[in-house]
């Protein structure tokens, strides 16, 4: 844990992570590098990538890698074991940092419409919000597991590709990928959103109007 670089909590969460086997005060090398690549870095929850940082703050990916908002956060970036080019972010720290800047009233609001509200309110500028990729509304709360997009969690199914440990983030599908993704495989999706599935097809998209009402 101190050469992945987490602290004390993040260790705690960790330990849920199906870890390797601790085994006569050290760890079969081979088993711990396939945790890390096959584990801590392929399923969000602890560590976020681009996306998932980015939905998860509230911000389009395009602007959570603008420098000011890189500046931010960069404390909260991976740096140990295997980073991959493409970055990871500690979820802990995102949320610990974007806290910072947020009166009381914003820490009040879910962080991915807090995080906006204040950087705007500090910086006197405007900040582009994570858009579902089905409904076009922002922020959007989730990613889909197939498009790699925000999404709104009722615009999306749960979905069970793989047995991630459970204290990772859930998988969910788009209402968009189940439109119009050829990976979609409706054989992993529980029984009640499996009756669903047709409809969603024929479902149109919504409108402006459909999402002010």
């Amino acid at each position: 844990m101190r050469l992945i670089g987490a602290s004390q909590s993040e260790t705690e969460v960790l330990e849920l992570a199906d870890p390797p086997i601790f085994y006569r005060k050290s760890w079969a090398v081979v088993a711990v590098v396939k945790w890390v690549r096959n584990v801590l870095l392929r399923y969000p929850g602890i560590l976020y990538d681009p996306v998932h940082s980015a939905t998860f703050v509230g911000v389009s990916e395009k602007d959570f890698f603008s420098k000011p908002i890189q500046d931010l956060f960069i404390s909260a970036k991976y740096s140990e074991l295997f980073m991959p080019p493409e970055g990871r972010w500690w979820k802990s720290k995102l949320q610990s940092i974007a806290y910072s800047i947020m009166n009381k009233k914003e820490k009040e609001l879910p962080l991915r419409m807090a995080f906006p509200m204040a950087w705007e309110r500090v910086k006197k500028t405007t900040i582009e919000k994570a858009k579902c990729v089905f409904s076009g509304e922002a922020p959007a709360e989730w990613v889909c597991y197939i498009l790699r997009q925000p999404t709104m969690i009722k615009y999306s199914l749960s979905y069970k590709p793989d047995t991630r440990p459970t204290v990772m983030d859930e998988a969910r599908v788009s209402f968009e990928a189940v439109r119009t993704s050829n990976d979609f495989d409706d054989k992993l999706v529980d029984p009640l959103g499996r009756e669903m599935i047709s409809g969603i097809r024929k479902r149109p998209k919504p409108t402006e109007h459909d999402i002010a009402d």
